[in-house]
């Protein structure tokens, strides 16, 4: 496998597109044509969904709220379980927000958790389907880490302006797995996020899209108005790992291996390897998110 990795002994960095500052905060199927399922995985999934939400809304919601007008329309495309939609109709409780995903295990989430919250809606449909009959345009849109689940990044963000005003405001958040940075070192690590990046590659998308967020919006006809990069504290997420990280690697690892992509003793070696993490073999980790907001200029066809 090839790889952009460099490093030290004891201390991992995955070369990729920089950005200018990053904000370091403490903390207070095989479906080509579509996104990540939750019903793929089930209920262990699920609550490592609602912990890594929890973790990073604090982060990502002050610069969403900033383009959003307190009686606005709001719409969370691919909303997962529900939590970023919620948090902005607490935040804005005069706005509409609505909650859209594919999987209907997540709406169904949703409704069970918010759906008694005035002004908030959920309902499953797909970004690439459009808005709903008669749905009235919004003021603001997110996609938070859905592109990374799509097979064609700027075609999906075309179909968004579907969904916007003219001048409405896209926010794109996603990560990278380039900028992740590891200490110490495991020298198998370089290894699994390789074969993590193949096996999305093959579900259709890729864990390596934060760095180009901005040229992919412009590439699909989005005007640029900000950027922002930001982590956790180093040591408190390396705490955090067991719970927010090696979930995700064991999903991989077991998708990687019904591929075939990866030969039996490696793939055993790597599941070693993720035992001594959770045994807290690391002392710091960085797992940034790239957050990118342009302007629609234009209703796509």
């Amino acid at each position: 496998m090839s790889s952009a990795l460099r490093g030290s002994s004891n201390s991992l960095t995955l070369d990729g597109p920089s950005s200018e500052t990053e904000s370091i905060v403490p903390v207070d199927e095989e479906k080509r044509s579509s996104a990540y399922l939750l019903s793929e995985i089930g209920g262990q999934e699920l609550e490592r969904l609602r912990e890594q939400a929890a973790i990073w809304l604090s982060l990502e919601l002050p610069d969403i709220l900033k383009s959003m007008p307190k009686t606005g329309r709001f719409v969370d495309l691919g909303c997962g379980i529900g939590l970023m939609a919620d948090a902005v109709a607490q935040a804005l409780p005069d706005a509409q927000v609505f909650g859209f995903d594919a999987d209907a295990l997540a709406v169904e989430q949703s409704r069970r958790r918010f759906g008694g919250r005035p002004g908030l809606e959920f309902d499953q449909r797909r970004l690439e389907q459009g808005p709903p009959p008669g749905f009235q345009a919004a003021d603001v849109v997110v996609l938070r880490l859905v592109l990374m689940h799509l097979p064609d990044p700027r075609r999906a963000l075309e179909a968004v302006k579907a969904w916007l005003k003219p001048g409405g405001i896209v926010h794109v958040l996603e990560g990278d797995d380039r900028s992740m940075t590891f200490e110490p070192l495991p020298e198998w690590l370089p290894g699994l996020l390789d074969l993590m990046q193949e096996t999305q590659k093959r579900r259709g998308g890729s864990r390596r899209l934060g760095g180009e967020l901005r040229d992919l919006l412009a590439s699909a006809g989005w005007s640029f108005v900000g950027q922002r990069r930001f982590a956790l504290d180093p040591r408190e997420t390396a705490a955090a790992v067991p719970k927010v990280f090696l979930p995700v690697a064991e999903f991989y690892l077991g998708e990687a291996e019904r591929m075939g992509l990866a030969r039996p003793e490696t793939i055993e070696m790597l599941r070693r390897g993720i035992a001594e993490i959770r045994g807290g073999a690391l002392a710091r980790v960085s797992i940034p998110i790239f957050h990118v907001w342009a302007e629609c200029t234009g209703v796509s066809e």
